[in-house]
């Protein structure tokens, strides 16, 4: 998160133009499976086409039974289904073909059904090691400098975090007792309802 929304999380350009396209993904994720019942039905059926990248070790240091087995096929059919999709008439012909009703099916379909042609990288490695993990990296720092550099900003300034740190010095002032009558009414309003919290 920090390589990637830090040093990309850019609106200006090196030269102090305005950046006319959008700079900076926003990074999150999750391991394995916790994800689909997270954040993947934001991926498969959002109004937002989300690029995602998949990691993933085809090897276990700890298999139990098939459980990484069944790991990797999650894996797998999440980009799958983010490049393929299944269209509506597909779905409706299936729900009919298990006992729905025809009206019920139309409807339900268009609920389920997903576009695909949704960006994805599946990336595999051996085995989770500290090679693997050093590679995985240094994939991430090369992907990140290069984007940098096409949309012409510098990723290695972080001015974007000054300000919030200096105007903690005064809020911290604030939150300890001091005069709060200079400051907006929203932050003012915050500030007392945490003194009251810390008075009870």
């Amino acid at each position: 998160q920090q390589l990637e929304m830090e040093s990309l999380g850019k609106s200006v350009e090196v030269d102090g133009n305005r950046l006319l396209v959008p700079s900076g993904p926003i990074v999150w994720g999750s391991a394995g499976t916790n994800g689909q019942h997270s954040f993947h039905q934001l991926l498969h059926q959002g109004s937002d086409t989300i690029p995602c990248d998949f990691i993933a070790s085809l090897n276990s240091y700890n298999p139990i039974g098939e459980q990484h087995q069944n790991l990797i096929a999650n894996c797998f059919s999440q980009s799958l289904v983010l490049m393929q999709g299944q269209s509506a008439a597909d779905i409706e012909q299936t729900l009919i073909s298990s006992g729905v009703g025809s009206e019920e099916a139309k409807q339900l379909a268009q609920h389920k059904a997903m576009l695909g042609n949704r960006p994805s990288t599946t990336l595999l490695m051996d085995q989770l090691d500290a090679r693997a993990l050093g590679a995985l990296i240094a994939l991430y720092e090369y992907r990140l400098f290069t984007a940098s550099f096409v949309w012409g900003i510098n990723p290695f300034d972080q001015w974007g975090v000054e300000l919030g740190k200096q105007i903690s010095q005064t809020l911290m002032g604030a939150l300890a007792g001091d005069d709060t009558s200079a400051l907006d009414s929203s932050t003012a309003q915050l500030i007392a309802r945490y003194q009251k919290a810390q008075a009870r």
